[in-house]
């Protein structure tokens, strides 16, 4: 059967989720070491630290650079064409300049594509691609069973939309069907109004609609769950029960859902794209991950009747996420490391991938306790599981944003035979392709604070003056406990962490595509992240916090078996931050180390693209707001590798080619 409606299911919350996770879900794993090393039958010795991560990303700078350098050849190439037209350059000065912006926009497909590039590139040289032909399948033909109690039908040639009620007729211009207009029609229901709209896109395309008009109905019908997976609003609150969720997305699930061949799947999720259902309308981020994951998992042709369903799910995730397996994952600019690129995870089958998805999703409910029991969907596949292809993954995803109201708990209670702690096989990620939320969308204004109270909050920290955070004396606080094994926070567009607390069995990570603020404006209580409450004692957990232009810390402690810190952006700011005694701490920014080595010490000497220790940062007990209290640390908490003693604290740039001295 044909399985483009699988990409819905799996693709959508995969995107959502791991895209901007992938530097998290990546460092939690060494590459040497599978998930059964972590956990042994008798809670071996402990796992001895690697001697660190060495970043190697590409960054917006390089992918910027990259594309000047295809303008600029692109301006040589019309400026040779106009003088071989004038008669002051040879034909083959003017081959010799377009092989120039051929072989540039070859291998560098990524930066080519995007509009402020493709846009300067004359199609003599790259003809924008020919749509994907239509698929050996042929469409139904019969009007099938209506999904109200109207039948409908689409008119390409004189577009109108015919909406027969049984009793009249209403007819519809294309400009006319929108969803708003639909949902004042008779007997158009809320769901079919907003799956109309994309539907009749696609038939635009031509591509399927060589059978007339008389089929609209149809697939309007059959693809009517599609559209309504990722336009509607998902709560989870009290204690939701998973098991059959009308939004719970597993492999049988997909298997059942997709019960024929049905070519409009694939445009139609294109559409939809294209139409900013994912992500934030004013940023291409969001529609961009869904469309290049949609074409990773089908082709750039689209669907062919000899795709199966059984073929999408033994995809895995590298095969899913466009670029991902490759030296830089340049999808959406994700800077990853040597390390990431080769780590097992990518293996991950999307068969083990499951979650709930929707447009928006609410997490909680305020002033009351959530507990979600994960025991049965993270269930291990055997008992000592020996691949990262083993591995179970849930998901909850958001097409555009996702709320925590509340206080929540995702229970598992699944642990190892030997030990009764939690083997380490599986992850809870939780994501969007906007913005992730806690309190409220709105916490600022109700909580009576300025509007853009944070970002002013940055502001004066980055220039050392007062700001009104350090009065705000806020108390309301969330907290999130997952006790499993991975806890994987992301967001496509800026993640705040105000007054939040995270909780995980295992290793936690956070990461966002823009900036990540994690801020305490409780004067009594700073924001804890705290990892390894279910795995062995002999273990030791990772916390990995990411973004790509900025991470802000005011107020964190790290609490648990922690082994290892990573934090990585342009830029690292750190303020009332306090790490634990004997963890290895990497702090990695564009340009990495003042001398190599050393932070930014207080806010007159705060630099954009450094690791900055504006204030009240320690190590243990020890503050370091000095090169020399800097270098004690080396004698009198230095840590234990496979290499010998180092330093605790590591500050690299995200390549030796960009680091400043």
């Amino acid at each position: 059967m044909n399985a483009s409606g699988f990409f819905l299911r799996l693709s959508t919350f995969t995107a959502a989720l791991l895209c901007p996770l992938l530097p998290l879900l990546t460092h939690a794993q060494d590459e040497e070491e599978n998930p059964a090393e972590k956990q042994t039958s008798q809670g071996g010795g402990k796992i001895v630290r690697s001697a660190g991560v060495e970043a190697n990303p590409m960054h917006a700078v390089l992918r910027q650079l990259v594309g000047i350098e295809i303008k600029v050849a692109v301006l040589k190439y019309e400026t040779v064409k106009a003088q071989v037209a004038a008669g002051t350059a040879n034909p083959a000065q003017l081959e010799e300049a377009k092989a120039a912006v051929e072989t540039l926009v070859k291998e560098n497909p990524v930066v080519a594509t995007e509009p402020e590039v493709a846009k300067e590139i004359p199609v003599e040289i790259v003809p924008p691609p020919a749509p994907p032909p239509p698929p050996n399948v042929t469409p139904p033909t019969n009007p099938g069973s209506p999904p109200s109690s109207n039948t409908y039908a689409y008119d390409v040639s004189a577009d109108s939309l015919s909406v027969d009620h049984g009793y009249s007729t209403t007819t519809l211009s294309r400009t006319e069907a929108t969803s708003t207009k639909l949902a004042t029609v008779a007997g158009v229901d809320a769901n079919t109004a907003l799956t109309i709209p994309y539907l009749i896109d696609v038939f635009e395309t031509d591509l399927y609609t060589t059978q007339g008009a008389t089929h609209f109905n149809q697939v309007l019908t059959e693809t009517m769950p599609l559209v309504n997976a990722l336009l509607t609003e998902v709560t989870l609150a009290g204690s939701p029960t998973l098991s059959g969720h009308a939004n719970l997305y597993t492999s049988d699930s997909v298997k059942n859902i997709l019960s024929g061949k049905n070519p409009y799947y694939y445009q139609l999720v294109k559409a939809l794209a294209a139409k900013n259902a994912f992500g934030d309308a004013g940023d291409a981020a969001g529609s961009q991950v869904v469309t290049r994951s949609l074409e990773a998992l089908f082709g750039a042709a689209g669907v062919t009747a000899a795709t199966t369903v059984s073929d999408l799910l033994d995809k895995t995730v590298a095969q899913v996420l466009p670029d991902a397996s490759s030296k830089y994952a340049t999808l959406l600019g994700v800077r990853a490391d040597n390390k990431a690129t080769n780590a097992p995870l990518f293996n991950l089958p999307a068969k083990n991938v499951q979650g709930v998805v929707g447009q928006n999703v609410t997490l909680g409910q305020a002033g009351s306790a959530t507990s979600i029991d994960l025991t049965s969907q993270l269930k291990p596949s055997t008992t000592k599981p020996t691949s990262a292809a083993d591995w179970k993954v849930f998901g909850i995803g958001a097409g555009k944003d996702l709320t925590v109201k509340g206080d929540i708990t995702f229970t598992n209670a699944n642990r190892h035979a030997g030990t009764g702690k939690i083997v380490k096989d599986h992850a809870l990620a939780i994501g969007a392709l906007d913005d992730v939320h806690f309190h409220s969308q709105t916490w600022e204004k109700d909580w009576g604070l300025a509007p853009g109270f944070l970002a002013q909050h940055g502001a004066a920290m980055a220039a050392g003056t007062a700001s009104t955070a350090t009065a705000a004396n806020k108390t309301n606080r969330i907290t999130v406990d997952f006790e499993g094994a991975n806890l994987y926070l992301g967001s496509v567009s800026k993640l705040e962490l105000v007054n939040v607390d995270l909780k995980s069995g295992g290793n936690l990570g956070v990461g966002s595509l823009e900036e990540l603020s994690i801020v305490s404006l409780d004067p009594n209580k700073r924001n804890t992240l705290t990892v390894g409450q279910n795995t062995h004692a002999s273990e030791g957990e990772k916390i990995q916090l990411y973004a790509n232009e900025r991470v802000l810390a005011d107020g964190v402690d790290f609490k648990g078996n922690v082994d290892e810190i990573y934090m990585q952006a342009r830029t690292v700011d750190l303020k009332n931050v306090t790490f634990p005694g004997g963890s290895e701490v990497i702090l990695v920014s564009e340009y990495g180390g003042v001398e190599g080595k050393y932070p930014t010490f207080g806010a007159s000497n705060r630099a954009m693209g450094r690791v900055n220790f504006i204030d009240n940062v320690k190590y243990d007990v020890k503050t370091i707001d000095s090169k020399s209290a800097f270098d004690a640390l080396g004698s009198t908490h230095a840590i234990s590798t496979s290499n010998g003693s180092k330093h605790p604290i590591t500050i690299n740039p995200f390549s030796k080619a960009t680091a400043k001295p």
